[in-house]
């Protein structure tokens, strides 16, 4: 396997990223959002994408949604990628904390996060 920040070769197929989107609070993915507009773009460059609904977006309960991102990550485990990317907006980025801090550590479950526009107290 490559390393995740390696280029292809001339003649060799670009890098292939399994990259999980995940919204914040109360997204019901509007037409015209950022977040479909990226989905469709990584995708369209031959990246593995999953934009997940999380459950109950206006009612977001932690462990339920700890449990949906966990499934979706174990998801990209399943395939062939040269990297994992987890992309949070908004409550997602706290999401992502909370799953952090319950890991065991043994070993990375991404390896690379994007945080956009975490929610402020």
């Amino acid at each position: 396997m490559t390393s995740p920040s390696a280029a292809a070769a001339p003649g060799e197929p670009e890098p292939v990223r399994g990259v999980l989107l995940l919204h914040g609070w109360q997204n019901r993915r509007p037409l015209g959002h950022w977040q479909g507009w990226l989905t469709e773009e990584l995708a369209a460059r031959g990246h593995l994408v999953r934009y997940p609904q999380l459950p109950q977006p206006d009612d977001p309960d932690l462990d339920t949604w700890l449990a949906t991102v966990q499934e979706q990550l174990a998801g990209l485990g399943d395939v062939e990628v040269t990297e994992r990317v987890l992309v949070c907006h908004s409550l997602a980025c706290l999401l992502w904390l909370h799953l952090v801090a319950g890991s065991d550590g043994a070993g990375p479950l991404v390896d690379r996060v994007l945080l956009i526009a975490p929610p402020s107290p």
